[in-house]
């Protein structure tokens, strides 16, 4: 059983998949990420600069993907999924600034940022997605 509030927010069957100028805008944060990612392995080309910035690749990766998720399977045009991409390109803008110290002084902003966006992004998807099955 869905609710009305619910079923609003998630895309039809035979809706357009267009992506919106917000998405757009979304991606561009995360090119920025991948430059300062490849810079800074650039600067270190040994394993343990490869093995770092796979683990950063990883978490910008997945706070990517799952926003992609997201606005696949929700209307982007609403205001709350909106307020969700601002909100994720925001957490993603700070986690892509502490990239380069990542492994030392700004650590635990980029880690701090990483953990607000998924348990933000998650908390806000349960409350508006009661009684959906997109909820699970």
């Amino acid at each position: 059983m869905t609710t009305s509030k619910a079923a609003g927010l998630v895309r039809k069957a035979g809706d357009p998949q267009r992506a919106t100028f917000l998405e757009l805008f979304f991606d561009l944060v995360f090119v920025l990420a991948l430059a300062q990612l490849s810079r800074g392995l650039a600067e270190d080309l040994g394993w343990s600069g490869a093995f770092r910035t796979l683990v950063l690749l990883g978490a910008m990766w997945w706070v990517w993907s799952s926003t992609a998720w997201l606005t696949d399977r929700t209307d982007p045009h609403r205001p709350v999924i909106q307020a969700l991409v601002i909100a994720t390109m925001v957490g993603s803008l700070v986690m892509a600034a502490a990239v380069p110290e990542a492994f030392g002084d700004t650590g635990l902003i980029f880690a701090g940022a990483y953990v607000a966006i998924q348990l933000g992004r998650g908390l806000v998807l349960v409350a508006v997605l009661r009684g959906h099955e997109l909820q699970r």
